[in-house]
């Protein structure tokens, strides 16, 4: 085969003049002799195949012509690069043609270009893999025609090639995305540069119910928006997407059916570049996911912190937000604020009497009898078992406060009817003002609570504002301070232990130290009493201490008497920790009793990781170098728990016992579940506080849950008592679980 230096230039003289003409050679000057025309005409058909084959080498196609008649063949210069030779070889033909199509394609290729059955005005368009000397595959486009004699026989073969290995990988790519983006289960469109659907697969119609040919053309946001889809969230897409940015949103959407879901949706903008520097937006691909359930779940967990499980009312958590959104309100309009504090009266004798069941029936029937005495601006909150609050908002007359007051004690005294029971209860109220009686929320609330004792003291039943009994609360708080500076001197403070059992087993494990004031003339004043009087006084700190070495003592008493090491958990108040009264440390004292830091571990609250104070966190850390374990109690029931689990080394978590009090209800259970499952993943043992009944024990041991601890297994009791429980048989243990009820202590009510 003879490479392609000039023209293939016509055969005889009508051909040379029909070429001439092409040309537009057809006035010729009459002192120019014909032998110069033609030379002027060759050299003008040499230009122009000159020009033809720069242009076809510049876009990369090659041509080649063969003679059938004598089997001459000729190709242009990149003919041979496109089979992987950098120079042109001596010879080609067919022979080594074929030799460098593909096994695989040789057949149909010779199919093609085979001149048997040749048509006039038959073309072949062809595309076949070569393998080149190195051994790479490269695929080839051929395309080119058979030309005939005046008896219809074929004479010659011309055709043209192209390299199209870059195009046949990228549409092998495009294919194999194209297959991947057709088969994942996130939602992919391509929405043009005005935000509008080009192109979707099939996931975006299985999660909006449109199919594609209904979506193109429209705004994705717009087209599913509904009743109560976010304009502002629109907005931000449509704002996005005019200022040529991605964006990234969650949007309430509505499916085509109607009902509404939650979808995720990211947007990557695609650059077209113009130039070195600039750019600007072609299209936007977009990533679409169902998020329905984890806002579902999302919603859960906000009202299970923030929503009383029984009453569906704001727990103690949104009642404080509340209480502060109304105070500033307030302040800026100039108004009232006020706050109830109601607590009922007797309401432990129906736990006593009726049970819980009927305690807790109670509570709901209280529930809406205050809703119903308030207007819906209002605010009424559960804090308490049988303790809530009524934020009044935007008052400017104090005569509102007082009637409507006066009809919460009405509604509340009027008997509750449940079946044959018929439940007679009242309430005590403290009023306290905004800006009158106090100017921030705690102050509100502290007020509060101190007018409310006072109806309480004054014979229930009845209402009192904290300005007419200001004085005389902070003489009782006095005495009661005066009182519990000689409770621990006059032995009238005791310790005693719960246990904490194994689920697995029902083995005691360890226990809790708690306090209780056994005073003469008042009785047994409970630890909510009396606990925060000593924080308040800086009693506490005397009294930890004294707590602390009592646990210590049983802890070594009681691993020694046993067959292994056995731990008291002691509850460490705030106040302890920002004290600096004492300077001798926990471990310090255990190292100088002689005492392994294991015996002891140490139960916090949320609120003391909260303050983040550099004395909590080396306190933290010192008891942790020491070996002391530290447990967070009431988890779950404060603000951002889980984001302090990884700012802090915490070996036990305490499921609360609110959490505890539903568990059979699926919502409390998955939240449950997800705590102990969350605690494991942390490396930390899960403890469930508040056991009343099997079915919450067994609950919780189906979940994974460490420990237990309630009334299931034992109330407190004093020291000696919880010795005889640790001496007691395997088989008294095994009855709490067959029995529901420890055998030496029947399950008290809480």
């Amino acid at each position: 085969m003879k490479m392609l230096e000039s023209p293939i230039l016509p055969v005889n003289e009508a051909e040379r003049l029909a070429a001439l003409r092409r040309h537009e050679i057809v006035d010729t000057p009459a002192d120019k002799s014909h032998d110069d025309i033609a030379r002027l005409a060759a050299q003008m058909v040499r230009d122009s195949e000159e020009r033809r084959l720069f242009a076809l080498e510049s876009a990369g196609v090659c041509d080649w012509d063969m003679d059938l008649r004598t089997g001459k063949v000729t190709r242009s210069s990149l003919h041979d690069r496109l089979f992987g030779y950098p120079e042109p070889l001596s010879q080609w033909n067919s022979d080594i043609f074929f030799a460098h199509v593909h096994p695989e394609d040789r057949e149909q290729v010779a199919r093609c270009i085979s001149s048997k059955g040749a048509q006039p005005g038959k073309q072949y368009d062809i595309e076949f893999r070569t393998a080149w000397p190195d051994g790479s595959i490269h695929w080839l486009w051929a395309k080119g025609r058979f030309y005939f004699d005046e008896w219809k026989n074929p004479v010659r073969l011309s055709g043209i090639l192209m390299d199209i290995t870059q195009h046949r990988e990228r549409e092998q790519k495009i294919a194999r995305l194209a297959l991947v983006v057709e088969k994942i289960t996130t939602g992919v469109m391509i929405l043009d540069k005005n935000g509008n659907i080009e192109w979707a697969n099939p996931a975006v119609s299985a999660l909006t119910g449109y199919e594609l040919s209904e979506t193109i053309g429209h705004s994705p946001g717009r087209m599913m928006q509904g009743p109560d889809t976010n304009p502002l969230t629109l907005q931000k897409m449509e704002d996005a997407i005019r200022n040529q940015r991605g964006f990234e949103l969650e949007l309430l959407s509505y499916h085509k059916s109607g009902h509404p879901f939650w979808q995720h949706i990211k947007a990557n903008p695609v650059l077209q570049q113009h130039g070195e520097a600039e750019s600007e937006v072609e299209s936007y691909i977009t990533l679409h996911s169902d998020i329905t359930e984890r806002k579902q779940f999302d919603v859960l967990l906000w009202n299970k912190a923030n929503y009383d499980t029984l009453t569906g009312l704001p727990n103690r958590r949104l009642f404080w937000d509340r209480l502060d959104h109304e105070i500033r309100h307030a302040h800026r309009a100039g108004r009232m604020a006020t706050l109830y504090f109601i607590d009922l009266d007797r309401f432990k004798e129906i736990n006593d009497l009726y049970g819980h069941d009927m305690g807790d029936k109670v509570i709901r029937e209280v529930t809406a009898r205050i809703n119903a005495c308030v207007r819906d601006i209002d605010t009424v909150a559960r804090i308490g078992g049988d303790e809530f609050t009524v934020i009044l908002a935007d008052l400017d007359d104090v005569t509102y406060t007082q009637r409507i007051a006066h009809q919460i004690l009405k509604a509340l005294s009027t008997p509750f009817q449940f079946d044959k029971a018929t439940i007679n209860i009242s309430g005590s109220i403290g009023i306290a003002l905004y800006p009158n009686d106090a100017d921030t929320s705690e102050n509100m609330m502290r007020h509060a609570d101190q007018a409310m004792y006072m109806a309480k003291s004054g014979g229930r039943n009845q209402i009192r504002y904290f300005t007419y009994l200001m004085q005389e609360q902070l003489q009782r708080r006095l005495h009661i301070g005066l009182e519990l500076r000689q409770a621990l001197s006059r032995g009238q403070l005791q310790v005693h232990f719960q246990p904490v059992v194994s689920m697995l087993t029902g083995q005691i494990v360890k226990a809790e130290a708690l306090l209780r004031w056994q005073h003469p003339e008042s009785g047994m004043i409970t630890p909510s009493e009396f606990i925060p009087i000593a924080e308040e006084l800086g009693l506490i700190d005397d009294i930890g201490e004294w707590i602390f070495q009592e646990a210590a003592y049983y802890a070594e008493k009681w691993s020694t008497d046993g067959d292994r090491p056995f731990q008291i958990s002691v509850n460490k108040s705030p106040a302890q920790f920002s004290s600096r009264a004492k300077e001798e440390s926990w471990p310090s004292m255990l190292e100088t009793m002689g005492l392994p830091a294991s015996r002891i571990s140490v139960e916090i609250t949320e609120g003391i990781l909260l303050k983040d104070s550099k004395i909590v966190m080396d306190t933290l850390r010192e008891y942790r170098a020491a070996g002391i374990e530290i447990a967070l109690d009431d988890f779950g029931t404060g603000y951002s728990s889980m984001a302090y689990l990884s700012k802090f080394s915490i070996d036990y978590l305490k499921i609360d016992q609110s959490f505890v009090q539903d568990i059979t209800n699926p919502h409390n259970r998955t939240i449950a579940e997800t705590i102990i499952l969350m605690g494991h993943k942390l490396g930390l043992k899960i403890i469930a506080e508040g056991i009343e009944t099997i079915e919450q024990r067994n609950v919780l041991a189906e979940a994974g849950c460490d420990y237990g601890q309630g009334f299931l297994f034992s109330k407190a009791v004093p020291p000696e008592e919880f010795e005889r429980m640790l001496h007691a048989d395997s088989s008294r243990r095994a009855s709490i679980f067959t029995h529901g009820r420890c055998a030496a202590h029947p399950c008290p009510e809480s």
